[in-house]
């Protein structure tokens, strides 16, 4: 009908031709992309609290962009919750001011970070040990074994290391 209407010289009244971008064989159906309008729309919709249907898109599925504009609104429901670590206190204007104070709370902090691996590594040692001995039991293959092995290899290394630098600078591991 297309064809005729241009050939005939008169006006076309169905939709505007569009081209193909997804390439051929692919519908027009396919190749919706989401405007501005309906991005904006959703956003709205889920500062009210509101999510689009998944029945607002052909086939049931809601477009990425739709989505990630939900999620940078109302947040990502997959997303675990946070902890927060408690408040640190405000630093002291005198030790930012002194040099030598500053740099001794720097170093007491990255101390406090080396003893807070020290002490996580004591938990996670002995739980590595176990599931490595349960990947044997269950017949792991030795690359996967292998893998495990370097990696609490590495651990108990960085260990050793953090608790030898601690106990050379005369702190308690």
């Amino acid at each position: 009908m297309v064809m005729a209407a241009a050939a005939s010289g008169s006006p076309v009244d169905g939709p505007a031709p569009s081209a193909n971008v997804a390439g051929p064989g692919v519908d027009a159906a396919e190749q919706r992309v989401p405007t501005l309008e309906g991005v904006t729309a959703v956003a709205s919709a889920a500062q009210e609290g509101a999510s689009m249907p998944a029945s607002s898109s052909p086939g049931g599925d809601v477009p990425a962009a739709w989505s990630l504009a939900d999620a940078r609104v109302a947040g990502d429901d997959r997303t675990p919750p946070l902890r927060r670590s408690e408040a640190e206190p405000a630093t002291p204007a005198w030790q930012l001011d002194d040099h030598q104070a500053y740099a001794r709370r720097e170093q007491d902090r990255h101390q406090a970070a080396q003893r807070a691996f020290v002490a996580a590594a004591e938990q996670a040692l002995p739980e590595l040990d176990q599931q490595i001995a349960r990947g044997r039991a269950m017949g792991l293959s030795p690359e996967q074994l292998a893998k495990g092995e370097e990696k609490r290899r590495r651990i108990a290394e960085m260990q050793a290391r953090l608790r030898a630098g601690l106990a050379a600078s005369g702190a308690t591991p």
